[in-house]
């Protein structure tokens, strides 16, 4: 019989994982054997038996094993000096690690199997640290004391899978590092750092001020396939729960990877309290991330950078930040933040150096809600012919400031600055008139970008207490009457300005009537 091809080969230790999940619980495996105390000092004993137990008495220790499983009812426990104290076991058979009982320490562990890990249900991590991959470690340098510095061994697409309780104490980290990450089990580090990445190589610096530093290098330069030669929906999945003081989500991949980076259909919450716990959420890739409707990520900052960001689910936070070539937010989606902020294709005016989107939308059904005060971006580069920002949800931000701007701006959706709040409008060219630009993107893309506001958007702005500005760098014409009527005691505005010429050249007025207090500014 012809042999398997290379590229068949590489996908058996990906499938044997997928396929654990199947696998009968109650079946024997035997506790971790084979092992071989080759750098520190560490005593292994009760291997072979339903429980194993490691006593290291220096600070770092490295242990090969012929293999690291451990069967269901059965534990395995490192005794070591202190919480900061590693543990680093690499496995050197064929077999990958299933995880199906208990396995504690009192600091920190490192599991390293290139064949893959599979963390069943119901099994338990309980250690002050965690680091499972199939990237190998170098071995000097941790031994030294330095940085652990892990790199892809071999071209396997191995995989970690946690379908169990994973629970990191002392404010450590668990990180789940392969090609191909999943995480549909729980995993919790108070005060701590939850990390599911996907890359060839990895960098972990646990400074002496108890800073852990976290880089993922290079990418995967193939796309990861499942035992029925079918891609995978993303190079790091999680449907599971996340709670931590920092998460970090990431993925790095040639562009020719078919495979999302990162996919979210589960809970991830992140609270600030000490100096590895700020609260934040970060989720990057190098072509796709996407929270899918049925995801809950809330922290005190969330992150999502990617060439292309789909978010479906639900988003808290005080500080909200998407990033990309293609930014969406799709129907029913919520982005809220009690009066922080919220930006969506980059920051206010293009601004701070954040990167810009080409086209950047919210969907009829989404909402984002910055809060009383807060501040509301959506923004897609106005420099480009084709960026175009469309907004056919609801954006609201009272009392507090909104942009909603591109090149192209589609706005048949619902926007809200309320009472003392602002709303900027800035795409190149500006008709004022009976119905909003949606639809027709080819059309207005071959009219010179020309942009239709609904006037009664306007109006119902600035009757509501808001001052709106419309600024275009080419022109603006009013083919619709304003007529503004505030009720008592609420004070609106509207400003139109163009960046370039006069406004006798590039502004054309078509009526407006003002029966309340505030301005109408022409320049």
């Amino acid at each position: 019989m012809a042999s398997a091809s290379p590229f068949k080969r590489r996908l058996i230790p990906l499938a044997t994982l997928l396929f654990a999940a199947a696998l009968d619980p109650l079946a024997s495996h035997a506790n971790p054997a084979g092992a071989n105390v080759t750098g520190g000092t560490a005593t292994v004993s009760g291997q072979g038996t339903g429980r194993v137990t490691v006593n290291q008495t220096t600070d770092r220790a490295f242990i090969q094993w012929d293999n690291f499983s451990v069967a269901k009812g059965e534990s395995v426990r490192f005794n070591q000096p202190s919480a900061t104290s590693i543990t680093a076991n690499k496995v050197v058979g064929v077999a990958p690690s299933e995880i199906l009982g208990a396995v504690s320490a009192n600091g920190r562990i490192i599991l390293i199997n290139p064949n893959g890990i599979f963390f069943g249900k119901g099994s338990t991590v309980d250690a002050a640290g965690l680091i499972a991959t199939t990237l190998d470690l170098d071995k000097d340098s941790f031994l030294s004391g330095g940085q652990l510095k892990f790199t892809a061994a071999t071209d396997l697409p191995g995989s970690v899978v946690n379908e169990g309780t994973l629970t990191i104490s002392d404010a450590g980290l668990g990180a789940l590092v392969a090609p191909y990450v999943r995480n549909s089990g729980a995993i919790f580090a108070n005060l701590g750092t939850v990390a599911l990445a996907s890359g060839k190589t990895l960098t972990v610096d646990f400074a002496g001020d108890g800073l852990i530093t976290f880089a993922l290098g290079e990418g995967l330069s193939a796309s990861l396939v499942g035992a029925d030669g079918k891609a995978l929906s993303a190079q790091v999945e999680h449907a599971g729960e996340i709670t931590a003081g920092r998460v970090v989500l990431s993925a790095a991949a040639a562009r020719e990877v078919v495979n999302q980076s990162v996919n979210v259909t589960g809970l991830i919450r992140a609270a600030s309290g000490a100096r590895n716990a700020d609260g934040s959420i970060s989720l990057r890739g190098s072509n796709s991330v996407a929270i899918a409707a049925g995801g809950e990520v809330s922290g005190t900052k969330v992150s999502v950078d990617a060439d292309s960001v789909a978010i479906a689910g639900n988003l808290s936070a005080s500080s909200i930040q998407l990033t990309g070539e293609h930014v969406a937010v799709l129907e029913g989606a919520t982005l809220s933040s009690n009066g922080g902020s919220i930006l969506v294709g980059g920051d206010w005016q293009g601004s701070h150096g954040v990167r810009q989107a080409l086209t950047t939308k919210l969907e009829a059904g989404a909402t984002i809600d910055a809060g009383q005060g807060g501040t509301a971006v959506l923004w897609s580069d106005i420099t480009k012919a084709d960026g175009v920002t469309t907004v056919a949800g609801t954006v609201r931000a009272l009392g507090g400031r909104i942009e909603t701007s591109g090149h192209v701006l589609e706005l048949p959706g619902v926007v809200q600055a309320g009472l003392g709040g602002s709303w900027l409008i800035d795409p190149t060219n500006v008709t004022i008139t009976t119905t909003s630009t949606t639809g027709t993107l080819p059309g207005d893309l071959a009219n010179a970008g020309v942009t239709n506001i609904k006037a009664a958007d306007i109006v119902s702005a600035v009757n509501s207490g808001s001052t709106v500005n419309i600024v275009a760098s080419g022109t603006i014409t009013q083919s619709t009457a304003l007529a503004f009527a505030p009720a008592t005691g609420l004070v609106g505005s509207l400003t139109l300005d163009t960046r370039s010429g006069t406004s006798a050249s590039k502004i054309t007025l078509g009526g407006i009537t003002n029966t309340g207090l505030g301005t109408v500014s022409v320049s």
